[in-house]
């Protein structure tokens, strides 16, 4: 009725993913250190490309989450935090009772032993969930080592039960039980040909 009156919040940041309940709204952005030191492989930087200087891959990947309450016609900064690692998409985030859960990916941050032997960097997975505490999101609990060597692929929520979709050549389904905030902990898994890029509940259960 009159666009002037109106009230306005901001956190000075970059605005990468957006995710809104019912009295909440979430503003997420991913940051990305610059890679660390430059690594000469075995030649000039003009010779084929397994003799270039190629930098190193940066390990230290922080997304920033901040948090609005909706307040009617108001809105007013509630706090932030973070989580290591990224989200896939607004999909990895949901707010119930309170409490925000994030569903993240951390690449090379974990050293596995492969098929063959070799010891390298894998992906893993996990969900954590932030409660607000003092003008922040505080990290309460999270479920850490879903789907090694994989990508999230989608996420669905139901209220204290998550189900989490990862993919690289066999389709992990994680079912996660979210019932006390600060013990999040894998219930069940699946693994299927492909992978699920949506997830739809049925009935009861």
């Amino acid at each position: 009725g009159d666009p002037a009156h109106r009230t306005a919040v901001a956190v000075t940041a970059d605005g990468q993913v957006v995710y809104s309940s019912a009295d909440r709204l979430y503003v997420a952005s991913t940051r990305v250190d610059r890679p660390g030191p430059w690594q000469n492989m075995t030649g000039p930087a003009t010779g084929p490309v397994n003799e270039r200087v190629m930098p190193i891959r940066a390990q230290d990947v922080r997304t920033q989450l901040h948090a609005f309450a909706l307040e009617g016609t108001t809105t007013r900064y509630v706090g932030s935090g973070h989580v290591d690692g990224s989200v896939r998409d607004r999909w990895s985030l949901d707010e119930h009772g309170g409490l925000l859960r994030v569903a993240w990916t951390q690449d090379g941050s974990r050293m596995i032993t492969d098929a063959n032997g070799e010891t390298r960097q894998a992906t893993r997975n996990g969900v954590t969930v932030l409660a607000e505490r003092n003008g922040a999101l505080v990290p309460t609990g999270t479920v850490n080592d879903l789907g090694i060597d994989e990508n999230i692929q989608s996420v669905r929520w139901f209220d204290d039960f998550a189900v989490l979709v990862t993919f690289r050549q066999m389709d992990p389904l994680y079912t996660i039980d979210l019932t006390d905030p600060a013990h999040p902990r894998e219930i069940g898994q699946l693994k299927i040909p492909g992978y699920s890029g949506y997830l739809h509940p049925l009935g009861d259960g």
